[in-house]
Formats: C-alpha cells, structure tokens, sequence
C-alpha cells in the first residue's frame, strides 16, 4: 500500500529534504532526469521552502532534550528539526519494542504537534497516520501540510520510520520475527502512550490513508474509548482468506486497460521495457547481492503511478523519455529504476523496509499461512486467475505481486521463508463488534473510484458488517483522493466538538 506522493517525493536524495509540492517535486525530477530547463520551478521552490525557517519547540517535559541526544541522530534527522515551524511542539517519548514484555528492548518514537499559535486549543486534536509500512513521514507528509496548517494536527512518526529508532537489522529469522513489532498493532500502542502524554484522558480524531487506514481501523478494535470519530481513506479490512491481493490484480487489469485505451503508443514501450528489464538486472552501488530482474521489474513503479490518475500523463512522458524511438535508452532506465528502489529516503528494495512489508503482508494484510511465504500465496492467487483465463505473464505491465518475483537478495528472502508464527490479521466482525459496543463511535471510510491499490470493491463486506455506523465514500481519483476537500471536510467539522 503505497501512496504517490511520497514515492515521487523522495526520487531524489537532494529534493527530499525539502518540504515542494508533489506535484512541483515531479516537474522538477522529470526536467532533472531528461535535460529540460527547470530555474523557473527552482525559484518556486526556494519560495515555498523559505516558509520553514523556525526550529520547533520541545515538549517542556521531555525526557530526551535534542541537545543531549542530537549527537545519536543524523545530520539530516538534526536539520529536520531545525527547520520545524516555530509553532510545531516535537518530542521523543520511549516505548517497549514488544509491548507485551515492557522490561525488554526499548526503542523512541518521534512526534510532531502541528498546533497553529492562533488555534482555539480547546477544539479537538487530530492525528493523522500516513501509508506505509516502514515509510519515512519526511517525505510523505508535505503535500498535507497546506490542508492541515490551520488545524491542530499530530504527525507520530511510526515505529521504524522518520526520527523514530530505525528497523532493526536482519541477520537471521529472529530479527525477522521482531519485524512483527513494527506493524499496527504496536503502532497503535505507541499512539496511545503519546495521547495520553499529551491529552490525557481526552479523546481525539483520527484520520490516515493506505496502511494509515489499516492503523486505523486496527485502533478501533484495540481503544475505541479513546476516538472521538475515526476517518480512514485507502484501506479496508477483509475476511479470511482474504481477496484482497486478488482484488487488486483484477483492478489493475481494469485500470491498465483505461490508461493504454487514453496512450495507446505507451504499450509498445512498456512492452520494450519489460524485454529489455528481462535482459539486464538492478544493483544498488556497492551491494551486489541485491538483485532485480525480470520481465515485471518496472511493475511497482507503473503499478504507483497508475494508482492515480492525476499523474497517468506524467507516467506517459517517462516512457517516452526512456523509450523514444521504439528502443530503449537503458541509462534512462537505470536513472528511474536505481532512484525509486535503492533510496535511502524512501524505500530501499532488498533491505530492512522491504522485510517489513513481506512481513506485512504475510502477516496482517493478505496473511499466508504461517509456514507458507508470499511467494506461494502470489504464485497460488495467479494461478487461480490464470485458470479463469486471466494470464498475468503476459501483461505489459504487472502488479506487485508479479514484481515480488524479481526481488533477490538476502534479506528478502529470509522474511519470506520465515515461519511467522500465526498471523494477526484484521477482520471486519472485529470492526464492526467494537463499534456496536460504542454506539457513539463512527468511521468514515473513503475508497478512490479508480485505485487499484485498495479497490473500493474490496470495501463491501466492512460496510455491510459495520452497518450506519460506518459511513462510506467513493471519491473521484485514485489512492491520493485523501487529499481531496471532500475527505477533510468531515474530519474539520468534528474538530468543531469541543473538549
């Protein structure tokens, strides 16, 4: 589950630092990768980042001054801190890593408090939890600071992610094991230690997107007490087995052929691209034992940018960039695949944060059997397709179930193979039972019309389970709809409830 706009916003090492509007960051990294003139947009850009120029301020009663601890954080951590706005309140507070043995490992969870100095304070907080897992908030929270400016927001930056303590290394399974730390459930624990810390025993809004909606929708099963109302975009929860995987191979068929029907010329190229990434493979610098081959090797990133069809025509310029004369320009395509896979920013296939999301999937959202690797579970869903005359082989361009097959290395291989254990998978009936138990309680669940990372057809079964306490929407657009003024709306009208 991942969202748009912290993949493009996080392309380039050097324009992630700075908070640009996603939709500058694209203009400027497709002027950057193909030579065209972007000083206009530069000058832009220097205006827009000039607004962050105030460091933030610290919690009065925080038990890690930045002072004392600066020195364990990286320049970039330390810069990010300096650059807060003057009305930002940020803090440290530590948590179990396994909040079920509270004397073991320790880790630090980092917040920002966005609260606007001429806010009523007595109006109800929001706390916001973006996509991921394992995604880094510095880049996939910028194109929100312009809605939210004016609202007292919480930004937690999740386990693993941001200015938080990092993923931990894996070297064998038992660290793979403890990757199962760093998923919703843990995430919600660690939300709930720091309203306390804030508010005490009030309650808040909150509101998130993708795996920010699963974090959600996981918060409602666990503390329903502590939500004033709960609104999730991106992210429904299914029955076991679930069809979600297959769900969304069958959407991105779906949107596939909308997208080649509006750029007919682009199948040929994405056609010469899946050839020629058949051919050559993808190493981040220095470490060869990470390896991306095959046929769907492009997949992931097509698969993004087709999630939302704001940026359909700027996916279409980069396959013409790349492929400009029915061949390939293999630097061109090294440039695009090398700067969306091995970036340290963002997401970085083959690492840490790639054994995060295998062991996402594997173990809350599509949920394998405990033995059985996502390899097994994608091969057994294609298969099931294909015998309903669905070839996924021959797509132009596939899924990420079909681009799972062309990751290799290490670190991904051993979160695939690892027995997890069971599974902990989030079920609508337990949605939907805790929210019969608090009759006050609603969530307001968007979907995109045409997202086929979380296809709203997949939403059904938790409407049908949560009955008039869950009330849902189909907005235009795709997986960054959330953005859209009709999915804030209600979130601001409950901040208007006050304490």
């Amino acid at each position: 589950m991942i969202n748009l706009r912290p993949f493009l916003a996080c392309l380039y090492s050097h324009v992630s630092n700075f908070e640009i509007h996603v939709s500058e960051i694209l203009r400027f990294i497709l002027d950057e990768l193909f030579n065209h003139s972007n000083s206009g947009l530069l000058q832009k850009d220097l205006l827009f980042i000039s607004i962050f120029t105030h460091a933030g301020k610290q919690a009065s009663d925080s038990l890690f001054p930045f002072e004392k601890i600066k020195s364990e954080l990286s320049p970039r951590d330390q810069n990010y801190i300096k650059k807060l706005p003057k009305y930002v309140i940020y803090d440290w507070v530590q948590v179990p890593e396994n909040h079920l043995d509270p004397q073991g490992r320790k880790i630090k969870v980092f917040y920002e408090y966005r609260l606007p100095e001429n806010l009523d304070k007595t109006l109800r907080p929001i706390c916001f939890f973006y996509g991921g897992p394992g995604l880094d908030p510095r880049s996939s929270t910028p194109a929100l600071i312009p809605i939210i400016k004016d609202h007292g927001v919480i930004i937690i930056h999740q386990r693993g992610t941001g200015l938080s303590s990092p993923l931990p290394q894996i070297r064998s399974g038992t660290d793979v094991l403890r990757l199962k730390n760093y998923l919703s459930r843990a995430i919600v624990e660690d939300a709930e230690i720091i309203r306390k810390k804030i508010f005490s025993t009030k309650k808040w809004i909150v509101t998130g997107q993708s795996f920010g909606s699963l974090i959600i929708q996981r918060y409602i099963t666990m503390y329903p007490e502590s939500l004033y109302s709960a609104h999730a975009h991106g992210f429904a929860a299914t029955s076991m087995p679930t069809p979600f995987a297959e769900s969304r191979i069958l959407k991105h068929k779906d949107v596939l052929k909308a997208y080649l029907k509006k750029f007919p010329k682009d199948k040929k190229r994405l056609e010469l691209i899946a050839q020629k990434c058949q051919e050559i493979s993808f190493s981040p610098k220095g470490e060869p034992d990470i390896t991306i081959q095959g046929r769907h090797t492009f997949s992931f990133i097509g698969m993004v940018f087709l999630s939302s069809p704001t940026y359909w025509k700027d996916l279409s310029n980069i396959l013409t960039m790349i492929c400009p004369e029915n061949s390939v320009d293999v630097h061109k395509l090294r440039l695009v695949i090398n700067n969306f896979y091995f970036n340290k920013s963002f997401i970085y296939l083959g690492k840490e944060q790639d054994a995060l999301n295998v062991v996402f999937n594997r173990h809350e959202a599509y949920v394998t059997n405990p033995k059985q690797s996502l390899s097994l579970y994608y091969q057994a869903t294609l298969n099931k397709l294909k015998k309903s005359g669905i070839n996924t082989d021959s797509w132009p361009l596939g899924e990420e179930a079909l681009m799972h097959f062309c990751i290799d290395s290490p670190i991904h291989n051993l979160a695939d193979n690892t027995d997890l254990g069971p599974a902990d998978p989030l079920l609508p009936k337990d949605i939907a039972d805790s929210l019969h138990k608090n009759k006050q309680l609603k969530l307001f669940l968007y979907a995109g019309k045409i997202d086929s990372i979380a296809p709203p057809e997949i939403f059904s079964e938790l409407k049908q389970q949560c009955g008039d306490q869950m009330i849902f929407t189909i907005l235009p657009g795709g997986h960054d709809s959330f953005l859209s003024t009709q999915f804030w709306k209600d979130v601001f009208i409950d901040t208007e409830t006050k304490q």
